[in-house]
């Protein structure tokens, strides 16, 4: 063996050394990018299906924005002739037809009711003949593709609110606007009552909001079920804060029993990164737009 070959083999063994340290001392923060891509693909698919999840949770919503908009045509009296009147089963059945013609199906049963039966928060014999003066509430949600939507509006059987029952109606909807306004990640539920709380105050509502359910409540988290889960402590939920991806149903309630009048609105709102975004912004709320709706023809005329 020439001295050549002896410089050219302990080259050879020097590269190898080399390689077999820079191997054996990368082995562990090869493993660590591994997990590291792994993680990477896990979120993605993650994200792929929370993606998906949202589209599946928005069509349910849109088709129920649908389901309001046919239905709330119906809910209307009339006055000269009570046997022409809308029974609150015929709204129902109006939402549900509507509902199975776009391959979705019912959430819950629904919360028809008109009148002093609104008074039942969960009222369900839908059998009242709706008349002029009164109000007719409809809680009614679609399930679509598991994921549901559950959705009030409150609306005036005549066509038109009382000075007292509209003044009652802004109350609740400003509220809505109030709540939804200041959702966004790390806010709490203390935090969004205490935002609710301000308006019902500025409208000399501030008794009732101390007392109806249990006194300030603004809704419940929805999802896959109507009343889903989350993480709240058993009595501090208005310690939790929303965190991004969370689907909350803003639900504010005023009602006077004495003078038989529950008005109810509630919408499905999904927390972004940066704030929050009504699914149901499409299910007509402000003034305007309700008593234009009932001033259409409906399904039975």
């Amino acid at each position: 063996m020439t001295n050549r070959d002896r410089i050219v083999i302990g080259v050879l063994a020097c590269v190898v050394a080399i390689a077999g340290f820079w191997f054996l001392a990368l082995k562990p923060k090869r493993a660590e990018l591994s997990a590291a891509n792994t993680k990477i693909a896990d979120a993605q698919t993650s994200l792929t299906a929370a993606n998906d999840a949202l589209s599946t949770a928005t069509k349910a919503r849109a088709s129920f924005a649908t389901d309001y908009a046919t239905v709330a045509r119906l809910g209307k009296a009339v006055p000269d002739d009570d046997d022409a009147a809308s029974l609150v089963y015929q709204l129902e059945a109006a939402a549900r037809f509507v509902t199975f013609n776009q391959n979705a199906g019912v959430a819950y049963t629904p919360i028809v009711a008109s009148g002093p039966n609104a008074l039942a928060a969960h009222y369900e014999a839908n059998n009242r003949q709706m008349q002029a003066g009164y109000l007719v509430l409809m809680d009614y949600g679609s399930d679509y593709d598991y994921y549901v939507s559950d959705i009030t509006r409150t609306w005036p059987v005549s066509g038109k609110f009382t000075p007292e029952q509209e003044k009652m109606y802004m109350c609740v909807l400003d509220a809505s606007k109030a709540i939804i306004a200041a959702m966004k990640p790390g806010v709490t539920i203390k935090q969004l009552k205490d935002t609710a709380g301000e308006v019902y105050k500025k409208y000399g509502f501030e008794k009732e909001w101390n007392t109806w359910g249990g006194g300030q409540y603004i809704g419940h988290f929805v999802g896959m079920s109507v009343h889903d889960v989350n993480t709240a402590v058993p009595g501090h939920q208005g310690e939790l804060a929303l965190e991004a991806g969370n689907t909350f149903n803003v639900e504010p309630i005023l009602e006077i029993p004495e003078k038989q009048i529950h008005i109810r609105l509630e919408d499905s709102v999904l927390v972004t990164p940066n704030g929050a975004e009504n699914l149901t912004k499409d299910v007509p709320a402000e003034l305007n737009e309700i008593y234009a709706l009932i001033k259409q023809k409906g399904m039975n005329q």
